[in-house]
């Protein structure tokens, strides 16, 4: 039993993980992996910190590639095409 709540907490974890090097790199963040980095070792507190910190506003679809991108972005994170 304990090992599958070890297994759970990891599973949660890495999903996190991958959410917030997704959203960082979608709203144009420089330092997603630092983003990444800090969640890891501070889950909590750097969750908290990157909600806090990051751009605000909606995502869509970029027209060019289909990737997520800020609204209000001039350029796409991903593929580098203007609005």
């Amino acid at each position: 039993m304990l090992i599958v709540i070890w297994l759970s907490i990891l599973a949660i974890q890495i999903a996190l993980l991958v959410w917030v090097a997704k959203d960082a790199k979608a709203r144009g963040m420089d330092g997603a992996i630092l983003w990444m980095l800090l969640v890891l070792c501070f889950p909590l507190l750097g969750l908290i910190l990157y909600l806090l910190t990051r751009p605000k506003g909606d995502t869509a679809p970029c027209p060019n590639c289909t990737n997520k991108r800020l609204v209000t972005s001039v350029r796409c994170p991903h593929c580098g095409a203007g609005s």
